[in-house]
């Protein structure tokens, strides 16, 4: 069953960088579109949590289909938009030079294998695309990272790592809030998607009414909205966390199943 609060977040999120982007070019000069970045973060997390729930008990003999899904699912639809774009990019005299500018450079070559985040070559046709070369290097990593996730005790172990992991990934973004490439990307990737997979452990060992749900979406939309009022971005996702744990669990009181 779908978790609608979680899509709608995933909805909003997704609007929230698109006008970011777009903002300078369509006058829209507000700070709280001009902190849009913050909400590449705020994926990271949800993708973490998302994957631990769905893929709990995968075990490491699996890791191979995993993979298999995951390249299928985000290659095909990257190298549609990437093609693409380079087309409009280059309209509207549509020059093989312009082309040639686009397709036959290192940049290119690296953005097509999402490869961009780990060096520091830019792409002239989808530099947005950083963020996705990021979350597969984390899908790579999660065969190993759940084995060891599902085994901490809830309420225990799993609480106390993921309140080590909340005060890192605020180091993170306190440092690396708008790094795309190189060493700050890669952490903003890892510290999200880590927070969202202990999200999901802790949340499985809470025992929470929909009023008790409620009081996490509050404070979660207050966070956010404070961490815009005062300019500080790496708030936003941080603050995050408790709405996203607020869609889990609600969904958990209503005893539906959660993917």
């Amino acid at each position: 069953m779908e978790n609608k609060p979680l899509t709608s977040i995933r909805g909003f999120a997704a609007l929230w960088v698109v006008i970011h982007h777009l903002g300078s070019s369509v006058g829209i000069s507000a700070l709280a579109f001009q902190l849009g970045y913050a909400a590449v973060d705020l994926f990271f997390i949800l993708s973490g949590m998302i994957l631990a729930s769905v893929y709990s008990h995968l075990s490491f003999g699996d890791a191979g289909l995993f993979w298999l899904k995951r390249v299928c699912r985000v290659y095909p639809a990257h190298w549609v938009s990437l093609i693409g774009l380079c087309f409009i990019f280059s309209y509207p005299a549509w020059a093989l030079a312009a082309l040639q500018n686009l397709f036959l450079n290192w940049g290119f070559a690296a953005s097509a294998l999402l490869l961009q985040p780990f060096f520091s070559l830019q792409s002239p046709a989808n530099p947005v695309a950083w963020s996705v070369g990021i979350e597969l290097f984390c899908y790579f990593l999660f065969p190993v990272a759940i084995i060891f996730v599902r085994r901490l005790a809830p309420l225990r172990s799993a609480a106390i790592a993921l309140a080590v992991l909340l005060v890192i990934e605020w180091v993170v973004l306190r440092t690396y809030i708008g790094d795309t490439h190189g060493v700050g990307a890669v952490c903003r990737g890892l510290a999200g998607f880590g927070v969202g997979m202990l999200l999901w452990r802790v949340g499985s060992g809470l025992q929470l009414t929909a009023r008790g749900a409620t009081l996490f979406e509050v404070m979660g939309l207050l966070g956010m909205a404070g961490g815009i009022a005062m300019n500080r971005p790496e708030l936003i996702p941080l603050w995050s966390a408790s709405l996203y744990s607020a869609c889990l669990l609600t969904v958990a009181c209503w005893h539906a199943p959660f993917m």
